[in-house]
């Protein structure tokens, strides 16, 4: 028998910290790399021998993601039970200089079961729009997390 226990208290720690924004998730191949954290902010970085280049695709805002949903019933979680993903608005990145408007991004947490990697993070970006951007991130980490959502998809209780 496999011992799990190390593994499941460490999940928790990652998840509990990853909730709380202590926590953030980086990935992405090429020039730009992306990071998420929790409830705070999704940008792209790059590094050079000069220093780091940021760009802040959004910030959270409860309010205007509340709004968003409240426009969008497609972006609403499915009812407890059900779900396999939750989508959250982050918005007031920086500038874009082609449309001169702030970038958003939509964030898009989902379960992806995975027995043989049950730790793994998967992050892409894509960008549909000019400036207004989908970053998805997949883990089997999330499947446990997503009940907790309420039907506007905040998560008030970060405690694992």
């Amino acid at each position: 028998p496999v011992d799990t226990t190390l593994s499941s208290t460490t999940d928790n720690q990652v998840l509990r910290d990853f909730l709380s924004g202590d926590h953030c998730l980086q990935g992405g191949t090429g020039w730009w790399k992306h990071e998420f954290c929790f409830g705070k902010y999704a940008r792209q970085f790059h590094d050079d021998p000069e220093g780091r280049t940021v760009i802040y695709l959004g910030q959270w805002n409860e309010k205007n993601h509340l709004e968003w949903v409240s426009k969008n019933p497609s972006k609403m979680p499915k009812e407890k039970g059900k779900r396999k993903s939750l989508s959250f608005l982050y918005t007031d990145g920086d500038q874009c200089e082609l449309t001169g408007k702030t970038r958003i991004a939509e964030v898009r947490l989902k379960c992806v079961e995975n027995n043989a990697s049950p730790h793994s993070v998967s992050i892409y970006l894509i960008e549909p729009k000019t400036c207004e951007y989908i970053m998805g991130i997949e883990s089997p980490l999330f499947c446990s997390i997503l009940d907790r959502a309420d039907e506007y998809g905040i998560i008030k209780d970060t405690k694992v």
